[in-house]
């Protein structure tokens, strides 16, 4: 079922693949200790984008979101500070 789905994501939403490969783009992505790596990394590939910088401290589920104060990304700074610092050290 999810390589139909990505399949079916890539051949109607994916307009540029071929150039995709050479893009600059730096994204950061953190799951905020949810379950949203793996996608994200199965996403990326199959748009043929390079790989997004990870937040490697958020990267593993974990309810008691151990790293944040309040796990809610509308929050701002204080959710994303690790996504900040790792964007910063990724130039």
């Amino acid at each position: 079922l999810m390589d139909s789905y990505y399949a079916e994501m890539a051949s109607t939403l994916c307009f540029h693949k071929s150039t995709n490969p050479s893009s600059t783009l730096k994204v950061v992505y953190t799951a905020m200790h949810g379950v949203g790596t793996p996608f994200a990394e199965r996403s990326f590939a199959t748009f043929g984008h390079p790989p997004f910088i990870g937040v490697e401290a958020q990267n593993t589920p974990d309810p008691t979101f151990p790293t944040v104060a309040y796990p809610n990304p509308e929050e701002g700074k204080g959710a994303l500070e690790l996504s900040f610092q790792a964007a910063k050290d990724a130039g």
